[in-house]
């Protein structure tokens, strides 16, 4: 070849090159490479060639030649490259180091080497350097940003998105990044901003499914189930916005929450998590034959986890089906014996309930040693149960000096999502909503966190000030107070803190006391301990077997019983029976009965029925009580005074275990107590009398959830 024809061949290949035929350009360049070994630009291209079809290893061979012959520094700029696109990024850091840092396209390939390779904080630096001699571009504040925020400085890294927004608004990534950038930082408002410019960019599913996120977090029903809805309509089968959508949904509607996780199951045919989260649903409608029947499937698909037999056996208690209950708990607990919490406490219930205190007591004591509160309660329950007030009196102040920092954590837990992938989309896998459902503690912790500082523990408090606030139901408030006296012994001074409802009638009994409702702020200053109420059983070191005080240590006014006795629906020669059904489902759920269970009692013809509800109940429940001609005394309600003057007019009290059961045994009114097959632990193992009041008599269920039966009982108590 000589060389007018290398020549005529070079710039034929070099114009294929240039014009993108490639294939056809290499086949030239393969004839004539070793024509001219010193003809370096030909090699030079040659090499580009090679890097453009990805032969890397060829082109280092080729550019390493040329660099050893003529020191080019742009030949070694073309190495460092070729390591950077061969993914070799500190092969090509060490080569860009060596080349002069004045060049910008060094220290760009050199940055996002960096970037590559994950070395953030040398990226950092570098952007810092040039930031002294070169403006830094939108896209150079982006990318810092970014580098910021792998090395957890959300500080910086907020810093620089944000002057790059300035001028990158409608930049998808950047909105989605900033928005991450907040979500880090647990600014939800900011976070949604941002992903709504998201939205209004480029909508996608992950974008959709977090802003739907934040909506739920917010409690925005409407616009949650709208951004779930969105999802899916781009994705049917995200399973994350199937769930969560579910969810958000059975705050307002469970049924239509149920239907919709039955439709998901058609998409995910025999899906565990779906069934488990119809499960927990179902779980919160009292629908145990359901539960019953989900977690029998749960087992068919994962008869190994023994988590699926601990929901069998909660629905199998909860239907009273207690010794195929045990069985399924007894199964877990041979699946997983160490630290099956479910299990243990499970079978602890059951046995406490029939009796067998120190049987429940052995699967509690292992919980103990970890501080675990729930475990607490469970043991203080089975020995309150018990009497034993000598088994428990630690865990009253033990719990409530502990549960503050759990209680706290579980919140937080709340809030938290998996975070943003840098330079990808959001990659969110929440846990499903139902095991995040610690809600009804969030306002007992948030009263724990005021008066946490100053809690007492058994001090001396001679000459101080202690406050007692309370913390849990109004029927406790009722039982509890009578032991004020004893309290009042201890302390300069006694301040309480109650519920609204029963400030009135609590203000009147004590008024040597400084009494407030729960909605009043005192300053720290205005007291030096704290106390919850309930907690008044630890400082005294009462005993059960002795309880002091049985009936008639609260009053009602004379002026409040004469205002109600003057009432036209208060005037007859009938009995006068009052009655209280339904109390908060979430408390005890079997305790409720129909008030359609009365009707026996309704038949009667020399007794009077008033209703005591002043919750609503229902339209059937409207309905029901106009047919059995129950008087309703809700529109004469506003507070206990009220209730307090009714129950000194009536000749008897018919009462659920509920606030008004305490409140009518603490005034010494007659009051027939309806108790499930298995009561709450202050009714004891008791069946007629209670030592906490005279005037009530209890009449509970022989088996369970036979309303009727009990219902007889109380008849045959009217019957001439």
């Amino acid at each position: 070849m000589d060389d007018k024809l290398y020549k005529q061949l070079s710039d034929e290949a070099y114009n294929l090159h240039v014009s993108g035929n490639l294939v056809k350009a290499k086949e030239i360049y393969d004839k004539i490479i070793d024509y001219n070994p010193k003809d370096y630009n030909l090699q030079f291209l040659y090499a580009q060639l090679n890097i453009s079809l990805k032969n890397y290893e060829y082109a280092v061979d080729l550019l390493t030649n040329i660099y050893m012959n003529t020191n080019s520094q742009e030949v070694k700029l073309s190495l460092a490259k070729v390591y950077y696109y061969d993914n070799k990024f500190e092969i090509a850091i060490d080569i860009l180091k060596t080349l002069p840092s004045d060049n910008l396209e060094v220290c760009n390939l050199l940055l996002s080497s960096y970037n590559k390779a994950n070395m953030p904080y040398d990226a950092v630096n570098l952007y810092l350097t040039m930031a002294k001699s070169h403006k830094l571009t939108d896209v150079d504040l982006f990318n810092l940003s970014v580098c910021y925020l792998k090395l957890n400085d959300i500080e910086n890294a907020l810093k620089y998105a944000l002057k790059a927004y300035k001028t990158l608004k409608d930049d998808f990534e950047l909105n989605i990044h900033i928005a991450g950038l907040y979500q880090r930082i647990n600014n939800e408002d900011e976070e949604l901003k941002y992903l709504l410019k998201s939205e209004s960019i480029k909508a996608e599913e992950e974008l959709l499914y977090r802003t739907g996120c934040i909506y739920k977090n917010k409690n925005d029903i409407d616009n949650a189930v709208k951004y779930f809805n969105k999802t899916l309509e781009i994705n049917p089968k995200h399973k994350r916005a199937v769930l969560n959508n579910a969810f958000t949904l059975c705050k307002i509607d469970k049924e239509s929450a149920i239907r919709y996780l039955e439709k998901a199951i058609d998409i995910f045919p025999d899906d565990t998590e779906i069934l488990m989260n119809m499960y927990f649903i179902y779980n919160s409608m009292f629908n145990y034959e359901k539960t019953y029947e989900i977690a029998k499937k749960l087992i068919e698909l994962e008869p190994s986890s023994y988590e699926n037999y601990n929901l069998c056996g909660f629905a199998l208690k909860s239907l009273y089906k207690l010794d195929e209950a045990e069985k399924m708990y007894l199964k877990s607990r041979k699946i997983q014996p160490e630290g099956n919490y479910s299990a243990s406490m499970g079978l602890a219930e059951m046995y406490s309930q029939r009796g067998l205190t120190e049987k429940a007591a052995k699967l509690i004591e292992p919980f103990l040693l970890n501080d675990d509160i729930d475990s607490m309660y469970d043991y203080l329950s089975n020995y309150l149960r018990d009497k034993n007030f000598n088994k428990v009196k630690d865990y009253f102040f033990k719990i409530h000096t502990k549960i503050n920092s759990q209680r706290e954590t579980e919140n937080k837990l709340r809030s938290m999502f998996h975070r943003l992938n840098i330079g990808e989309r959001y990659n969110i896998d929440e846990n499903s909503f139902a095991h995040l459902k610690k809600e009804e503690y969030i306002n007992s912790n948030e009263i724990r966190k005021k008066y946490i500082k100053k809690q007492w523990h058994n001090e001396n408090i001679k000459d101080k000030t202690l406050l007692l606030y309370s913390m849990h139901g109004i029927g406790d408030i009722f039982m509890v107070i009578r032991y004020i006296d004893d309290i009042k012994k201890l302390a300069k001074k006694i301040i309480l803190l109650v519920d609204k409802p029963c400030y009135d009638i609590i203000k009147y009994n004590f008024p040597d006391i400084e009494v407030y409702d729960e909605s009043t702020k005192l300053s720290e200053d205005s007291y030096d301990y704290a106390t919850p109420l309930f907690c008044i059983f630890y400082h005294i070191n009462t005993d059960f077997h002795d309880i002091k005080k049985s009936g008639g240590y609260l009053k009602v006014s004379s002026e409040v019983i004469k205002e109600k006795a003057k009432i036209d629906i208060m005037k007859t020669d009938k009995i006068k029976a009052g009655l209280f059904w339904q109390g908060n489902p979430s408390i005890l759920y079997n305790r409720s009965l129909e008030v359609s269970k009365f009707k026996q009692l309704a038949e009667l013809k020399n007794i009077q029925l008033y209703s005591f509800q002043v919750t609503d109940t229902g339209v059937d429940s409207d309905k029901i009580m106009k047919e059995l001609n129950i008087i309703d005394l809700k529109p004469y309600i506003k507070n206990f005074t009220d209730t307090g003057g009714f129950l000194k007019n009536i000749d008897v009290l018919i009462t659920i275990d509920s606030a008004i059961a305490n409140f009518a045994g603490a005034l010494g009114v007659k009051t027939f107590l309806l108790l499930p097959y298995f009561p709450e632990w202050r009714w004891f193992y008791d069946t007629e009398k209670t030592p906490w009041y005279d005037s009530v008599r209890i009449f509970k269920q022989k088996k369970p959830n036979d309303w009727d039966e009990v219902i007889s009982r109380v008849k045959n108590e009217f019957k001439v």
